[in-house]
């Protein structure tokens, strides 16, 4: 599993006009690629062929109505984390914990606000951040190498990628290791392997003394790489 950091797909289903074109107008500028629905069938092809990262859904929309549609997301594993805000004309106590109780993640009534729409929308997608980032690492973190029982060399493609986005800084170490062949025919492969253990278990104790460090294998077991995030002065 690649973590991707493409740009934020957003789906607003409202068969308003008026309204997708007010919140398109807003998420456009900043950036967003917006798709939208009339209908829930709209809404789920769509789904289907550009999975959003968030969903804005009218309660009232032709077709299902917005607790069926959302139990229908909820209950498919592909779609069941996506946020969802509910769009209402409602502004009542009633009708706000109505929308919550169906487990859309946030509301918003309109006349929509500019500023409350951004944050609201920034909020939940810093909140999915966070969970997909925790999701894919821990698949990364399962994928480890037989011989060291350090992350891979895929897993760590992708987790220097992550680290890559999110500083500037990145510090690497490697260590590789030569003539392993020579070494093998010597002391077999079961000891050359405890010693390649060894050596990636001394390189994990020094990489633990280090704040946001972090220590791979790569290639055929005779190349560690051993990285960290740094602010550009250490």
């Amino acid at each position: 599993m690649a973590l991707s950091f493409q740009q934020i797909n957003l789906l607003i289903i409202d068969d308003n006009l008026s309204n997708l074109k007010f919140l398109e107008s807003i998420f456009s500028k900043e950036g967003y690629v917006v798709h939208h629905a009339k209908n829930t069938a709209q809404a789920l092809r769509a789904i289907k062929t550009h999975i959003p990262d968030i969903i804005f859904l009218d309660v009232v929309i032709p077709g299902m109505n917005g607790n069926e549609f959302i139990n229908l997301l909820r209950a498919n594993e592909q779609y069941a984390n996506i946020p969802i805000i509910m769009m209402t004309s409602l502004d009542d106590i009633q009708s706000k914990t109505k929308a919550l109780e169906i487990e859309a993640d946030d509301y918003l009534i309109r006349p929509f606000n500019h500023s409350e729409v951004l944050l609201r929308t920034r909020n939940l997608l810093r909140i999915k951040s966070s969970h997909d980032h925790a999701v894919q690492i821990d698949v990364l973190l399962k994928n480890i190498d037989p011989i060291t029982e350090l992350m891979s060399a895929d897993a760590a493609e992708h987790a220097l990628s992550y680290m890559l986005y999110e500083t500037d800084y990145v510090s690497l170490l490697m260590v590789q290791l030569l003539g392993l062949d020579k070494v093998t025919s010597v002391l077999g492969i079961e000891n050359t392997n405890t010693a390649i253990k060894i050596l990636a278990d001394k390189i994990v104790s020094y990489g633990i003394l280090i704040k946001n460090s972090m220590v791979v294998t790569l290639g055929k077991v005779n190349l560690f790489l051993f990285f960290r995030i740094s602010n550009g002065f250490n």
